[in-house]
């Protein structure tokens, strides 16, 4: 069972592709619980977006708990594919209501050899408030500020069979954060980045207790002529996990990551290709990513959408 939720935690890592339109978190939570936005502003009522993202990571290192990066016990290989769907409609000015739902197919193969799972990870939804949910107008203010709330449901059934790799995390989580951005150049240039807190309930199923969790994310989005240019970085620090009521310490874990990526407008949306690099970390996988995804929106929007990012030329 041990080594089943290691490999979990590995999963669960690994999930938030940074390959969003206007928003993405994790799967489960978005390895720093990210939700990445393309634009800064809220949407207008009946206005959102629909994303589809798929994530690709193989890796034979993993950041032990002593941080060294070291080849997985046993000579093991983590392969993961990861779907996510995400998507953002507003409410009424101010307040927008976001989703998303991930499935996953995993396989690790050791010397002992191979286990592997498909199926879906976890639901989220999230409640995203602006200013003008107060009656102040966005471009009164220097720059954005909003407040995004949410919370992790498992969206199938967690299994305890040791020889069986778990899909979700089996719990409940509750995220927290504060998000800042501001645009630049007639909106040709985008800064933004948020930081909070994450609330780990715990996995009766597993007798566990994941640790709670702080993160935050930065990234910068300029267009050259019809194609954007994205550099971001996220990171994670979550407390010790509790197994039976017992405080492990060394299985704390923290992460440093930097997402290049290039996003390149195609029919009516667009498309971000990129990759996921872990510079420093603890208790996870240490493998780049792939990420590709396509962005489609509707309505409009008090801020620069895909079109004011990629104007023609």
């Amino acid at each position: 069972m041990k080594r089943a939720l290691l490999l979990f935690l590995a999963l669960v890592a690994t999930g938030a592709p940074g390959i969003e339109a206007q928003g993405n978190c994790s799967v489960p939570h978005g390895s720093p619980g990210s939700v990445q936005s393309q634009g800064v502003g809220g949407l207008f009522p009946g206005a959102g977006w629909v994303q589809v993202s798929v994530f690709s990571l193989d890796t034979r290192e993993e950041f032990t708990h002593t941080g060294r990066k070291e080849p997985y016990f046993n000579e093991g290989d983590l392969g993961l594919r990861s779907l996510l769907v995400t998507g953002a409609v507003g409410l009424i000015r101010g307040l927008e209501v976001w989703g998303q739902l991930s499935a996953h197919s995993v396989v690790f193969d050791e010397s002992t050899g191979a286990r592997e799972s498909t199926g879906m990870g976890d639901a989220r939804i999230w409640l995203r408030a602006g200013p003008e949910l107060l009656g102040v107008a966005e471009d009164a203010l220097p720059i954005w500020l909003g407040l995004r709330a949410g919370v992790k449901i498992p969206a199938s059934e967690f299994s305890v069979n040791s020889k069986i790799i778990p899909l979700n995390e089996g719990q409940r989580d509750i995220d927290l954060a504060v998000e800042i951005g501001r645009t630049f150049a007639d909106g040709r240039v985008v800064v933004q980045g948020w930081g909070g807190r994450r609330w780990r309930a715990e996995n009766r199923e597993a007798a566990r207790r994941p640790g709670d969790e702080w993160f935050g994310y930065l990234s910068t989005t300029a267009a050259v002529g019809p194609v954007s240019l994205r550099v971001a970085a996220q990171s994670l620090s979550g407390d010790g996990f509790k197994s039976n009521g017992f405080a492990i310490p060394s299985g704390d874990r923290n992460m440093f990551e930097v997402f290049p990526s290039v996003v390149i407008p195609l029919g009516r949306g667009a498309m971000e290709v990129g990759a996921r690099i872990p510079v420093v970390g603890k208790n996870l996988p240490a493998g780049n990513a792939l990420t590709i995804g396509y962005s489609l929106g509707w309505g409009g929007s008090p801020e620069p959408d895909v079109e004011a990012l990629f104007p023609e030329r």
